[in-house]
């Protein structure tokens, strides 16, 4: 019997990266993974033509193996049930917007149309990645957030997204939120540190890490983090009560730096009066390549594909 594998796909403004998942298993084939810098402002051809690259070294790579799909962890905005680009007015893939990615692919592939190509939101698949395969295994009610270039957030029920209803923001996204003088994705984000840093020192700092390794030293460094920690409790606490989370966890680049947040970030949370655990991705760039592979599981399919259409 030959071995079936599911693609996962993670989108980045900057590169692809794809990895073959072993059906049976539920293993990541390392072997196969693939990363490719891709230039997000180049022409619809040649993005198209490097992300074909990479899926046809994956498919290469995984032999004689039976390929059942591939699923796309992509950002916004994007028609996810129809792989049709959306990027008008934004700062990456301008040039695929009403691009049918779908069907450009599977042209390029040459793959039969019995093979699906399947879409979801980046965060979404980082957090079904989470709910199935990493920190989130096990809890019904499994809030995620990442922290990096921007401010991303999932709600995951018995393994579903949650997008629409009472119990999550629309789209299930808190970055647009208001908070204190502006919105959430400006305080959870990377460019608040460097900000923060430069607006109280005068001097630049490109990035989170080099900010945190001064945190020894250097004392602005260090409450820049405590901050962040308490800021971040006053912010996601209301929303993590209204989903009745069970477990909260956390990915992307600031959280290498957690230990600087977290007593901070959990003594806000016990004051808003919640006591859930707390965990760090540690699937970390692998978290989207597995969630998106959920959506070659046709029992999960069934209810994935109504809500794409609010995402």
């Amino acid at each position: 019997m030959t071995d079936k594998i599911a693609i996962g796909v993670d989108i980045g403004g900057s590169h692809i990266n794809c990895c073959a998942l072993d059906i049976k298993s539920n293993l990541l084939l390392k072997e196969t993974q693939t990363i490719i810098k891709v230039d997000g402002h180049a022409e619809a051809k040649v993005i198209l033509q490097k992300w074909g690259e990479a899926l046809s070294t994956t498919i290469r790579k995984a032999k004689d193996k039976e390929l059942i799909g591939i699923g796309f962890a992509m950002p916004s905005p994007f028609d996810y049930p129809n792989g049709i680009g959306k990027f008008e007015l934004v700062d990456k893939f301008e040039n695929l917007n009403s691009v049918n990615i779908q069907e450009e692919l599977r042209s390029a592939l040459s793959l039969d149309i019995s093979i699906p190509i399947r879409f979801i939101n980046d965060a979404t698949a980082f957090a079904l990645g989470e709910a199935y395969f990493g920190q989130g295994k096990g809890y019904n009610n499994v809030s995620v957030i990442t922290l990096g270039t921007g401010f991303g957030s999932a709600f995951i029920k018995n393994y579903i997204p949650i997008v629409t209803g009472v119990t999550v923001p629309k789209y299930g996204c808190v970055w647009h939120l208001p908070f204190k003088s502006g919105i959430a994705d400006e305080y959870f984000s990377t460019r608040w540190f460097t900000n923060e840093y430069e607006k109280q020192t005068g001097e630049k700092i490109a990035g989170v890490k080099p900010i945190a390794d001064l945190a020894k030293t250097d004392l602005i460094a260090k409450q820049l983090f405590e901050a962040f920690g308490t800021n971040l409790a006053e912010f996601i606490s209301p929303y993590l009560k209204q989903f009745n989370t069970d477990t909260l966890v956390m990915g992307g680049n600031i959280t290498g730096a957690y230990s600087l947040f977290e007593n901070k970030l959990q003594d806000g949370m016990k004051q808003a009066g919640l006591d859930i655990k707390i965990s760090i991705s540690t699937l970390k760039e692998d978290a989207a390549i597995f969630g998106s592979t959920c959506l070659l599981d046709s029992e999960l399919w069934k209810d994935i594909e109504p809500i794409l259409k609010d995402m």
